[in-house]
């Protein structure tokens, strides 16, 4: 039987911006159907960076982590600069702890979009003055 897909989202682009407004519980499926999404948006054959916005209103399920991890492995292949996280204390915490150990690309916590909103200007500044 085929799995259904968990988790709603929305997604909005702001220069090379790609933002992620993720609400409910994400399984494996849903994840791969965001990140399906996510790809389709962002911009092509130049740095951009992800700015997810779950705040404290999504989850993820143990399959569901393992996805993400493997999203961000992927967007890093294709251009993607940064990932930044708003993100609840609590969540902080734990999505830490699954994602951050053994990825290369960056990846920024805080509960403040104006901070990170900062820090993904900065990457992507420093980005495309690199040749």
């Amino acid at each position: 039987m085929r799995e259904l897909a968990h988790g709603d989202y929305e997604l909005k682009l702001e220069g090379n911006i790609v933002h992620c407004f993720p609400k409910g519980g994400f399984n494996r499926t849903g994840i791969i159907a965001l990140r399906s999404e996510i790809i389709a948006l962002a911009p092509k054959n130049q740095s951009w960076v992800l700015f997810e916005h779950p705040l404290s209103e999504a989850g993820l399920t143990p399959d569901g982590a393992t996805e993400l991890y493997s999203s961000y492995t992927l967007f890093e292949k294709m251009g993607c600069k940064a990932v930044a996280l708003e993100i609840c204390s609590t969540w902080q915490y734990i999505i830490e702890k699954l994602l951050t150990d053994e990825l290369t690309i960056p990846v920024y916590f805080d509960n403040d979009s104006h901070i990170l909103t900062a820090k993904l200007n900065q990457v992507l500044a420093s980005k495309q003055s690199t040749p």
